[in-house]
């Protein structure tokens, strides 16, 4: 279980791999899976959507994420499913944290 830093794309700047991973955001919410960057998230996703593997588990209906192909649906998905079947709920992080690599 750890803190997902969510990348709040209209409001914060996108992540400097220079900067402490934490120093652009400002929210954070519990989550067993992470994704900290929007345009990061997005690249991995459209790679791993183009796997044959994939193309087979949405043919199936298996692997929800795999059937998001649309840009709103990603971003649905993004900001709205944090993939443990509860809703995202953002607080902000404190800030003795925002400095910690």
């Amino acid at each position: 279980m750890g803190y997902e830093l969510p990348h709040l794309a209209d409001s914060e700047p996108a992540f400097g791999p220079a900067q402490p991973v934490p120093a652009p955001r400002k929210h954070w919410y519990r989550n067993e899976i992470y994704r900290m960057d929007y345009e990061i998230c997005l690249d991995r996703h459209e790679n791993r959507a183009a796997f044959p593997r994939a193309a087979k588990d949405r043919a199936r209906g298996w692997g929800y994420q795999n059937r998001i192909t649309d840009p709103a649906g990603f971003r649905e998905w993004f900001y709205r499913d944090s993939c443990g079947g509860g809703a995202i709920r953002p607080e902000e992080i404190p800030y003795r944290w925002r400095g910690v690599v």
